[in-house]
């Protein structure tokens, strides 16, 4: 990765974290496909992304995804450090594999103070970063504010069956 701040965004996350953030997709042909805001809260190699259309933890061994509109959950084991974390694949599994491996997939530029930036001051986190990918679809994210955590509920990572009791469960793990 060449990527000053996204090193520096990789490192603050798994620190222990909160970063509240606007997701954009659109695909090659300019059709937007997603955008919305989210959170997600991290420590280590785990983490808990919400926006208002799903939930997905993961403590690094276990993946749970719960689709809000259907009431369906999806379990899935991760491999540490992602199945093959240089795959697209791999580093699906992982928000951090995304970032850490971005530019094997992606031309990466990053944002800071409205600026572009091919890197980043030590401490200094983007305000926003664009994946572009060879087929030319766009990811946008915006950081819209973050936070040090200095301890976290390990339960924050876990998916309780339990608090979604008509959801429909899939188990691949």
């Amino acid at each position: 990765m060449t990527n000053g701040f996204i090193n520096t965004l990789v490192a603050f996350l798994i620190g222990g974290a909160t970063l509240c953030f606007n997701f954009k997709a659109v695909d090659a042909s300019g059709t937007l496909l997603y955008d919305g805001e989210g959170t997600i809260i991290t420590l280590g190699d785990s983490y808990r992304m919400e926006t208002p259309q799903m939930l997905i933890v993961s403590d690094g061994k276990t993946k749970g995804i719960y689709q809000k509109e259907i009431d369906e959950i999806v379990l899935q084991g991760v491999a540490a450090g992602g199945p093959a974390a240089n795959s697209i694949q791999g580093i699906m599994d992982n928000p951090f594999e995304v970032l850490r491996h971005a530019g094997d997939f992606y031309t990466v530029t990053t944002w800071k103070g409205g600026k572009k930036s091919t890197s980043g001051a030590p401490g200094a986190l983007p305000d926003k970063i664009e994946l572009r990918s060879k087929a030319g679809a766009v990811y946008t994210i915006g950081i819209l504010s973050a936070k040090k955590e200095n301890s976290v509920d390990a339960s924050s990572f876990v998916l309780d069956l339990d608090d979604y009791p008509t959801a429909v469960v899939t188990d691949l793990r």
